[in-house]
């Protein structure tokens, strides 16, 4: 029923979808929600960049990875006030994969993951340093 919402270009209605998304979302929403804060205006960017970090800690390894460069690319064009959110969003997906690292412990059939979590919170570190820095 959603999908046919998704091409609205309209931002109360992206960010409505983004919302939803963020709630109950999975990787299938990837390509729409990257879209959406890419081509989120005014307002609507700040709800986005909440929204896809929520939607992030949702999805798996691999999503978070690219989910989180898309993000910071996001966060580097953007005005003073979002990329505050940036930030914000940033470290509370960071909080989550550690969250997502602890329920996953030592177990083997996690290792692939725990790897991949791992790289992306080095990322997050390195990236929120410099968007922190960059004014």
């Amino acid at each position: 029923i959603l999908k046919k919402y998704e091409q609205d270009k309209n931002g109360d209605v992206q960010a409505a979808l983004t919302d939803i998304y963020a709630h109950s979302g999975n990787d299938d929403n990837y390509d729409f929600m990257v879209t959406a804060l890419q081509e989120a205006t005014g307002y609507s960017k700040y709800l986005v960049v909440q929204n896809f970090q929520s939607y992030l800690a949702l999805c798996k390894p691999e999503t978070i990875q690219k989910g989180s460069e898309a993000m910071v690319a996001f966060g580097k064009t953007s005005s003073k006030l979002v990329k505050t959110q940036t930030v914000n969003s940033l470290t509370l997906l960071k909080k989550d994969i550690n969250t997502k690292l602890k329920e996953y412990g030592d177990k083997a059939e996690y290792f692939a993951d725990v790897s991949k979590l791992r790289k992306t919170t080095e990322y997050i570190d390195q990236s929120l340093s410099e968007l922190k820095n960059k004014n």
